[in-house]
């Protein structure tokens, strides 16, 4: 069993949800590439009619490709004033039957068997009840060098194997590994079309 005196911040509040929302944001990395495709193939192509629309299109669109990542941490951080019991201490109580969660007005327990993974992330270790909701362990409540990993292993050998999911995160530098690609493929169509003009 592991009790735990947890103290959320803002700052870990946010840097948390956008690493864990990061997954749908790569989506719309898709949908604004193909948009930039397009306007690319409409400049080259007629670009009489199409300079006007695609000057200013494309600076819109450069902003998204590298800003988007700080606008979703933003965006996370501002989820804060509609999560009001994420600023409340509260303690964690780690038992073999499950998570134990004491408020300053509020009280929770989920059994183990309702938890999907548990995954690390820098500035806290992270429960998923699903995947969109979360218990946040921030690396300030763990008492000792060995106290975070010891307690992921502890909950790792208690969530059962049939209610584990693999969730995966793509770090900062693969979101910006994705945006790269999408600007050299952008680049390569606009050329490309050029010289079959």
């Amino acid at each position: 069993m592991f009790t735990l005196q947890v103290q959320l911040t803002k700052a870990v509040y946010g840097k948390v949800t956008a690493a864990v929302m990061i997954r749908r944001f790569l989506y719309v990395y898709a949908i604004i590439g193909i948009i930039a495709i397009a306007l690319v193939a409409d400049l080259v192509m007629i670009p009489p009619q199409s300079i006007e629309l695609s000057s200013f299109l494309f600076p819109i669109l450069f902003v998204l490709f590298f800003v988007g990542y700080p606008l979703l941490q933003s965006r996370c951080a501002f989820g804060w004033k509609t999560y009001p019991t994420a600023a409340q201490p509260a303690t964690y109580v780690l038992s073999a039957e499950g998570l134990n969660v004491q408020g300053e007005n509020y009280h929770a327990f989920q059994a183990w068997e309702n938890f999907l993974a548990v995954k690390q992330f820098k500035p806290a270790v992270v429960l998923f009840f699903t995947q969109n909701h979360i218990f946040i362990l921030p690396n300030e409540s763990f008492v000792g060098p060995d106290a975070r990993r010891d307690i992921v292993d502890f909950i790792q050998s208690h969530i059962p194997l049939t209610s584990q999911r693999q969730l995966k995160f793509p770090t900062f530098k693969r979101f910006a590994i994705i945006a790269g690609v999408w600007i050299a493929i952008i680049l390569f169509v606009f050329i490309a079309l050029t010289v079959l003009k």
